[in-house]
């Protein structure tokens, strides 16, 4: 791919309990968008960790409400790819009931809601939640020729793409934004890509079922021949044009 700009990210990881745990698996995603396809006022990430401090069940759902420091474009509609962070909880059922939802909504350009709700009447005691999420205008992120957005459920089965794009590892990124188990003092799940078009979920937990976010980026394809793409005009080169650099 011929470049103008150089683009860099980093990863940062965090982990809190109020008791001693052992990690056997954690793996961990990051996505970077080139400064060509960023735009402030057209797409926003955020990260927030929010000390709640409170019981959620179907009788009690808690709303947060921030406020942005950047304003983004609603005209046209937004999506949001929204997924869990980090979760500090306890529950004194005696099943290990947890069954958590995050959803957000912009009540207008500078201030987001982000609502978690349960559809159990168990309460579970949030102390500490943390979520990410990043939103971008539908009208300026053509989906068609950027990305596609999608929300699923999924228990431990395969499940295919039907657009245009497809998933791959590098292209592909896949969160959890709701999850119910019982029997379980713990959850567990593993994703897995299993073709361009499909991919999987495995879970050692019993009586668990998990929806995850899903947020496909477009993908371009160049012959050996003409190996570099260039941006601007969506065509492949031989050589990148002059000024830029492969």
């Amino acid at each position: 791919m011929c470049k103008e700009l150089v683009t860099t990210s980093g990863v940062i990881l965090y982990l809190f309990s109020n008791f001693t745990s052992k990690i056997k698996t954690l793996r961990y995603r990051y996505l970077a968008i080139a400064n060509n396809y960023w735009d402030t006022n057209n797409m926003g990430a955020y990260k927030v960790f929010y000390n709640i401090s409170s019981n959620v069940s179907s009788a009690t759902p808690q709303s947060l409400n921030f406020s942005l420091d950047t304003s983004l474009n609603l005209t046209g509609g937004v999506d949001i790819f929204i997924t869990h962070l980090g979760l500090d909880f306890s529950t004194t059922d005696s099943n290990y009931v947890i069954d958590l939802q995050l959803s957000a909504a912009y009540i207008n350009s500078t201030y987001i809601q982000i609502n978690v709700t349960s559809k159990s009447s168990v309460p579970v005691f949030i102390y500490l939640l943390g979520v990410n999420w990043l939103a971008y205008n539908r009208g300026f992120y053509n989906q068609a020729n950027y990305a596609s957005f999608a929300l699923q459920t999924t228990q431990g089965s395969s499940f295919t793409l039907t657009n245009t794009s497809q998933f791959y590892n590098d292209t592909t990124m896949v969160g959890l934004y709701s999850f119910s188990i019982s029997n379980d003092s713990f959850y567990d799940f593993q994703n897995q890509y299993n073709s361009p078009n499909s991919f999987s979920i495995s879970t050692s937990n019993r009586n668990a079922t998990f929806s995850l976010s899903y947020l496909v980026l477009l993908t371009y394809y160049c012959s050996y021949t003409t190996p570099y793409y260039f941006a601007s005009n969506s065509l492949c080169y031989d050589s990148c044009p002059a000024r830029y650099y492969s």
